[in-house]
């Protein structure tokens, strides 16, 4: 047989409304409180009457005198939702003196699962020690004769009627409520029903506000025009007729959802701004037309209405990063050309706003759970919680994350620290790079700055969100402030989650695309500074990195100097097999080697001429240039009639065997933050000669793995080209040191230890 109640907050209208079917009994949910503390408790009261609800709430003041009415009563009760508030409106304390009060506590079908599973192993291990600790250390003896034993109960906490059931309570071989009462209290009772998820709670929010507005603005008429409208009836309303059961309940629940004055908003007027600039674009927008037409009748409704509200979520943002960007010379002129990016942010907000706050409830009841675990219950074996990182980065291959990556896949964990990471990307590519990488498809792209930038991914957020709360992340990472970053950082403030940052290896490239325009570059660093000030921590490749940053607004106390890993397996002098001979025709001389940015400001053209003045002596010598050239047409006219050869980006195993071809690493350039170029030279057998200024002369060690000039002395920097070029035992000598210095430096201490 199957029973049925409603408990509602300090009421019994709901339970008398079903009073009268079979099998139904009044109920009610209790709000109690101890004396000495304001916090909320709830109390499940069953199969009580009139009278006895009376009392109940004449009583419920003090939760002493409730409960000790209840037991003389012998009115079953349950302690409902009892790990929720936990560190946060109530004490921890709190918890410890409930076990002695309650003998049924509630397994709740709308909090986070880990609160259920952490009850659970709690009542399970209590002993007659325990509860005669806790006796002593709160100052009064439980009412139960054998506190220790613990009855788990189900519910399923439903405020939409989506869910309901979707958590209950069964006690096998029950023949009626008397049955089912006396397992109730014998503890042969058990838990029925599926695991609870945030996803059913921003479902359940999302279809209270649906049926709000909906019969506040008389939505039930456009059901049968448009496709969208039955889709939000089918997986919005449930199966059961709305004004005889659920509207009088919404009425009563409105208060509690802090809605109280919306009928005095003025909707008809917030309906027409509603219309135009939001569901309108919303619903003529092809993917979700395209969604709705693969939406089958018997779906689960729950994920049927999750995976529309990806689709426009997803939708949403790339409307507003594309308008905003594309319309960022517009806006300035007024907010008219903002408007449609506007529109995109309420869709946005509209329906990503649930699913971020319960993701939130959810994270929130993980931390009261371990909490209770950690400071009351530490013996509890098993229930540790081990690290793991959510690395967020942009590009699939290359770059500081894949040098931070290959530390781990060498068996060092995150950049050596031994943490357990998951590296998180979005981009194009179906097929993930090997080890702990988890690839999302892009939902658009935007381009932001001039040519030759790769347009930006724009990654599907709540995918993201979802993710990383099923991961249970400790710590998030982020080696990027794109998109990626942007995510990065909403989830873990969303999931309350520590976030880190290791400063983008390309941060400085980047930003000199916009030398020539001065108000654009300073837009850029003032963005830069913006999002790096948010991280705890901020960690830089070089202490010239710390000055430089620290100028442009970039808090200096967050800031930490690592050196980067470097792959010594990928960069090693074995690799000189030729790859000169093969790309250039080069089978004779000494070859210099230049990486970076390829423009005037970094002394390229100075380059060129001490190489044609070195020729005199070095006839041979040539110049390698590695990198993305801004201004190729002024540059090859300065470099004219000089052995100089460009190869342009190289992927990472090319530049691995342009390394090893060279013969000497040499950099005029004094503007670089980043030196993880200088130490796969030296680790590919390359001695360096580097200016003064910049980070490049923190990683040599002179006279031995390299030699420094003064920036700008293009007679010094003429000399030491010259030696290390004619001398080739000294080059040789001077290329094994540079080898076994990268050999020799320890990765792991390098990089901060208080990660996470």
């Amino acid at each position: 047989m199957n029973g049925v109640t409603i408990t509602d907050h300090n009421s019994i209208l709901g339970s008398l409304a079903i009073a009268h079917l079979p099998n139904a009994f009044i109920s009610e949910e209790v709000t109690t409180y101890f004396p000495d503390h304001p916090g909320e408790i709830h109390v499940l009261a069953l199969r009580i009457n009139e009278e006895k609800h009376r009392e109940i709430q004449r009583l419920r003041r003090n939760i002493f005198d409730l409960v000790a009415y209840l037991k003389d009563q012998a009115i079953p009760h349950v302690l409902a939702h009892p790990l929720y508030g936990l560190g946060s409106h109530l004490p921890g304390d709190v918890f410890e003196r409930l076990l002695l009060l309650f003998r049924n506590f509630e397994a709740n079908g709308t909090r986070a699962e880990e609160q259920n599973e952490t009850l659970k192993a709690i009542l399970s291990f209590l002993r007659p020690e325990d509860m005669e600790r806790l006796g002593e250390l709160h100052g009064f003896r439980p009412p139960d004769p054998d506190p220790w034993l613990k009855n788990l109960v189900g519910g399923s906490d439903d405020h939409s009627l989506l869910y309901v059931g979707s958590r209950y309570t069964e006690v096998p071989g029950a023949q009626g409520l008397e049955d089912f009462f006396r397992g109730l209290e014998t503890g042969n009772a058990r838990v029925g029903g599926g695991q609870s998820k945030p996803e059913q709670l921003a479902h359940s929010v999302c279809s209270i506000a649906y049926q709000f507005f909906r019969e506040r603005l008389g939505l039930q008429r456009t059901r049968g025009r448009n496709p969208i409208f039955r889709f939000l009836d089918r997986s919005l309303l449930a199966r059961i007729e709305e004004k005889e059961t659920f509207l009088p309940r919404l009425r009563g629940f409105w208060p509690h959802l802090g809605i109280r004055g919306l009928k005095n908003m003025g909707f008809q007027t917030g309906w027409s701004i509603f219309q135009r600039t939001v569901l309108k674009p919303f619903l003529g927008d092809p993917q979700l037309k395209e969604f709705l037409k693969t939406v089958k009748g018997g779906d689960d409704h729950g994920s049927q209405w999750f995976r529309f509200v990806k689709t426009a979520v997803n939708t949403s943002l790339s409307q507003i990063m594309e308008q905003v960007f594309q319309d960022a010379d517009a806006a300035s002129c007024g907010l008219l050309p903002l408007l449609p990016s506007i529109g995109s942010a309420g869709t946005f907000g509209l329906l990503a706003g649930p699913y971020m706050g319960s993701y939130a409830h959810a994270a929130a009841d993980r931390r009261s759970s371990r909490q209770v675990l950690e400071n009351f219950f530490p013996s509890i074996p098993g229930k540790g919680r081990e690290s793991l990182i959510g690395c967020f980065y942009d590009t699939p291959e290359g770059g500081l994350a894949r040098s931070l990556f290959s530390a781990g896949e060498h068996g060092l964990g995150f950049a050596g620290t031994g943490l357990p990471w998951t590296g998180i990307t979005c981009h194009g590519e179906s097929v993930a790079p090997e080890g702990n990488f988890k690839v999302f498809r892009p939902v658009g792209r935007f381009v932001f700055g001039p040519d030759p930038v790769p347009p930006f991914p724009i990654p599907p957020f709540l995918d993201l969100l979802q993710y990383s709360y099923e991961s249970n992340f400790t710590g998030i990472h982020s080696l990027t402030p794109g998109p990626m970053g942007l995510a990065a950082l909403a989830i873990a403030r969303i999931l309350r989650l520590p976030i880190r940052a290791t400063l983008h290896g390309g941060i400085s490239r980047f930003t000199r695309r916009f030398s020539g325009d001065p108000s654009a570059e300073a837009t850029l660093w003032k963005y830069l500074s913006w999002y790096y000030n948010r991280m705890e921590q901020l960690n830089v490749p070089s202490r010239w990195a710390v000055k430089d940053l620290a100028r442009r607004g970039l808090r200096q106390d967050k800031m930490r100097v690592f050196s980067p890993p470097v792959d010594l397996q990928r960069f090693n002098p074995v690799k000189r097999n030729g790859y000169l001979e093969k790309r250039f025709a080069l089978t004779r001389g000494a070859g210099l080697l230049y990486v970076g940015w390829i423009a005037s400001e970094n002394d390229i053209p100075l380059l060129g001429k001490i190489l044609a003045q070195l020729r005199r002596t070095a006839r041979e010598a040539y110049l390698i240039c590695m990198g993305e050239i801004p201004e190729r047409s002024e540059l090859e006219k300065s470099l004219r009639g000089a052995p100089v050869f460009f190869t342009g980006p190289l992927e990472e195993e090319d530049l691995a065997l342009l390394l090893a071809s060279c013969d000497l690493f040499v950099s005029p350039s004094i503007s670089d933050l980043e030196g993880e170029i200088v130490l796969q030279a030296q680790a590919s057998g390359l001695p360096a000669v580097v200016a003064d200024s910049g980070c490049f002369p923190e990683f040599i060690i002179p006279g031995q793995t390299g030699m420094i000039v003064k920036a700008g002395d293009a007679s010094g920097l003429f000399q030491a080209m010259e030696t290390l070029t004619l001398d080739a035992a000294r080059r040789q000598r001077m290329a094994r040191a540079a080898r076994r210095h990268m050999e020799e430096r320890n990765v792991t201490a390098d990089f901060p230890q208080t990660l996470f």
